[in-house]
């Protein structure tokens, strides 16, 4: 038998066939060869017993690329099946053949043509837009996890944060854990920085939190004022960090309300919070650092930070002492 070997583009995939390949085969889409009836392809061969391997080059790319197909495919297929046509508002009628939602039921509720949305969750679409990304993850009700899978696989990077859409909720087994770091201080904040839970080390530490307003009990607004000045030996260098990264953590989520708030309230308090906002610096989260921080009782302690975002909306920060450094 012969062996020919055609690279369909644009999706760069390698087929060799084994046998006479048929003629019409040549210059197809990809989703156009994978839809074929290769039973009749192969029944049109001369001799009728040819073989078809429809195996990929070794050591080529296109491995990676159908897998990531695969796994798009199977995340919005999942997530399909799991809404029924009935909670999204939809007719119930006797010609749907499961109980999950559609592809046209999708792309009718996002906006979107059923062939490209079809293409679409095949893994077919180069480079959707982040609008289509997020008309598909709402219609499908994907979690934060999802979404960012949705982001990955689509377009091959995790999506902007979203703007919290409900205030950040502490739940009882997340207080007991900052409360169990006794003499660590430790606390939950929402992604605003708002102080939400702390243990009475934190406050022993830093600002006296359970006493504050709950509108001051904010953990960049306490940073510039003069108690935190008194408390660290490099303020200016804190709080210099401490701008770029709500400088970058704004950036994924402008205009929430939260962020809206802080920001007017910083500026408002502090000359210097001005100057280093208006440098726009942004800068990554720190996920440890060192603090030189000086303790009513005990002086001065070089304090190692450690701080997680938890996808949830929360922040948890705690704090333990250094080894080294400390008087």
């Amino acid at each position: 038998m012969g062996e020919v070997v055609i690279k369909i583009r644009p999706a760069g995939r390698w087929w060799r066939l084994v046998g006479n390949a048929p003629l019409f085969c040549v210059g197809l889409l990809p989703w156009d060869v994978e839809r074929l009836d290769w039973g009749r392809v192969l029944g049109r061969m001369k001799g009728g017993c040819a073989r078809m391997l429809l195996k990929k080059k070794p050591g080529h790319r296109g491995s990676r690329d159908d897998a990531r197909r695969r796994e798009l495919r199977l995340l919005l297929q999942t997530r399909r099946a799991q809404l029924s046509p009935a909670e999204m508002g939809l007719p119930v009628g006797d010609r749907r053949r499961g109980a999950g939602l559609r592809q046209e039921d999708v792309a009718m509720l996002a906006g979107l043509s059923t062939r490209w949305y079809a293409a679409f969750e095949r893994g077919e679409v180069a480079a959707p837009h982040v609008q289509v990304l997020e008309a598909v993850a709402r219609v499908l009700r994907m979690d934060e996890a999802d979404r960012t899978c949705l982001y990955l696989l689509a377009v091959g990077h995790e999506p902007g944060r979203r703007a919290p859409e409900a205030p950040a909720r502490v739940d009882e087994d997340l207080a007991e854990f900052v409360r169990g770091q006794e003499s660590n201080p430790a606390m939950l904040t929402d992604l605003a920085w708002n102080v939400l839970c702390h243990n009475p080390a934190a406050g022993d530490w830093f600002g006296d939190f359970e006493n504050m307003p709950e509108a001051d009990r904010n953990m960049v607004l306490w940073l510039f004022t003069e108690e935190a000045a008194e408390k660290f030996s490099d303020i200016d260098a804190v709080r210099r960090e401490t701008i770029g990264e709500l400088r970058a953590e704004y950036a994924r989520c402008p205009g929430a309300p939260a962020f809206d708030e802080l920001i007017t309230r910083l500026l408002e308090l502090s000359p210097r919070a001005r100057e280093l906002w208006g440098e726009y610096q942004p800068s990554p989260a720190a996920s440890y650092f060192v603090r030189r921080i000086r303790h009513a009782r005990y002086g001065w302690r070089n304090v190692v930070g450690v701080s997680v975002q938890i996808r949830t909306g929360l922040r948890l920060l705690v704090f333990m002492p250094a080894h080294h450094g400390s008087d």
